[in-house]
């Protein structure tokens, strides 16, 4: 929350909320919240969490980045957590996240950033499209950088945070069919000689574990 400036006096749009974490977390800083995702199932839950935090100054509905229901200048702060990776169209969705922001809005990124290097990102992109057909891509930091500036926004803030995984979890989570998952660990065990993945995958305490650059970006239009 420090990194993105919030205030109480902030109207704040969480897009593709998912379960709504981030959106609740924004709720007990900024005078009102929208959290948005295409997934009704992802509201629900959003919505029950909701009711058990007892929080009422956030709202949930169904709506696409890259077709938000919102007037211009809207929002002081637009948001997206570990989200981005999923967009069809990167461009389009950061064009909207800006349109539905005021001037001087902020606009918050969280999400993994693939390795600079095309082979490692091309590998790790593969591997995580195969885990979930849903994941597009995962960009490097630059790739990043240049949706935000090419949306006319001026960077603010950049923080790196490392991730740590669990590779059967990480596999488990995305629910594959038993001979994709050992697809997907083959993939994966097959990169450690050379990092293929840049995501150093290694054995610590028995398991199999790897480490996503993962960064914050606040950004001001």
């Amino acid at each position: 929350m420090g990194l993105s400036g919030v205030r109480d006096t902030d109207s704040v749009l969480d897009i593709a909320t998912g379960g709504g974490f981030l959106a609740l977390e924004f709720a007990r800083h900024a005078r009102e919240v929208t959290g948005v995702d295409l997934t009704p199932r992802m509201l629900e839950r959003a919505e029950l969490l909701k009711a058990g935090a007892g929080i009422d100054n956030v709202r949930f509905r169904t709506a696409d980045v890259e077709n938000l229901p919102f007037p211009d200048g809207s929002f002081d702060i637009v948001s997206c957590r570990f989200a981005f990776h999923h967009f069809p169209d990167p461009e389009k969705a950061v064009s909207e996240m800006v349109r539905v922001a005021k001037a001087g809005a902020r606009v918050v990124m969280v999400d993994g950033v693939a390795p600079e290097e095309e082979a490692k990102r091309e590998l790790m992109n593969g591997i995580e499209r195969l885990r979930d057909p849903s994941h597009v891509k995962i960009y490097a930091l630059s790739e990043m950088k240049g949706f935000l500036k090419g949306a006319g926004l001026t960077l603010l803030k950049l923080k790196h945070w490392p991730l740590e995984q669990d590779l059967e979890d990480w596999i488990a989570r995305a629910g594959p069919d038993p001979g994709t998952a050992e697809a997907v660990r083959e993939a994966m065990l097959a990169s450690m000689g050379d990092d293929g993945t840049g995501l150093n995958l290694r054995q610590e305490g028995g398991r199999m574990v790897f480490t996503y650059d993962t960064v914050i970006m606040v950004a001001m239009k």
